[in-house]
């Protein structure tokens, strides 16, 4: 089933720069995109997106996702906190 999803395109250490640990799994480290080479297809979910369509599954991590007819392994989940709205702002209060 195809569903409308708000996705986006981070540095490997965005979560990191927020002081943020992953409630799942990992997130994006330097190997997930060597120099010169196309990174790895690779992505981590939001809090609610892993609720509502994973079914809060704790062993998603390594599991994969269909985004753009490609398939991407997730890395991990986000805490609750961090929220990415319909503006692509970030908020990781």
């Amino acid at each position: 089933m195809f569903r409308k999803t708000i996705c986006g395109l981070l540095y490997c250490n965005a979560f990191q720069y927020f002081g943020m640990q992953a409630l799942l799994g990992r997130y994006f480290m330097p190997s997930d995109a060597p120099d010169r080479q196309d990174p790895q297809p690779v992505a981590v979910l939001s809090y609610n997106f892993w609720r509502r369509h994973f079914n809060s599954d704790p062993s998603i991590a390594g599991k994969k996702i269909q985004l753009v007819h490609k398939d991407y392994t997730i890395l991990g989940v986000l805490p609750p906190r961090f929220t990415v709205d319909g503006r692509r702002r970030v908020s990781p209060a």
